[in-house]
């Protein structure tokens, strides 16, 4: 006779194994019955686990996915340097082009507070032109926003539009 569990030989009238402690005292149907069962419990078992893990893997492939995903979109969303260097440039521009006709308190000397608003809408107008030689593959798009930003001087600020030409 031999154990229902482990194989290991007995003697005829052992009722547990010496080998892994099974009760023996099943008769060979029972110990058939309990095999497949316990066989068909470990297939069970062994099937679950392979679909938690195939569930796993898709869970964190698409959390990767999505993550990656999210990188390329901030990345290619973001204004470039040229782009912020653009509107700033702009916006100081108009800002100096803006306070070129307007006095504010009374000073000593008019006339030089005036030139200091004039110098710094030049200078600004300058940097705005600078970005053609800081950015060269932008060079024809700066020149086109310069002309925009001079037409728009033009409609808003004719005092400064007269240190232009």
């Amino acid at each position: 006779m031999y154990c229902f569990k482990c194989g290991k030989e007995l003697q005829v009238n052992d009722v547990f194994c010496d080998g892994c402690g099974a009760n023996q005292g099943m008769t060979s149907q029972q110990s058939q019955s309990f095999s497949t069962q316990q066989n068909t419990s470990n297939i069970t078992t062994v099937a679950v686990k392979k679909g938690n893990q195939k569930v796993k893997t898709v869970v964190i492939v698409s959390i990767c996915s999505i993550v990656i995903l999210g990188l390329v979109i901030f990345l290619l969303a973001r204004p470039s340097a040229f782009e912020n260097d653009l509107k700033s440039a702009r916006i100081s521009v108009l800002t100096s082009a803006e306070v070129i006709g307007k006095s504010y308190a009374p000073t000593a000397n008019v006339a030089e507070a005036k030139r200091n608003r004039e110098s710094a809408f030049l200078m600004s107008s300058m940097s705005f032109l600078n970005l053609a030689k800081e950015y060269p593959e932008e060079q024809e798009r700066v020149l086109r926003e310069w002309d925009l930003l001079k037409q728009e001087i033009k409609r808003q600020f004719p005092e400064a539009a007269k240190l232009l030409n």
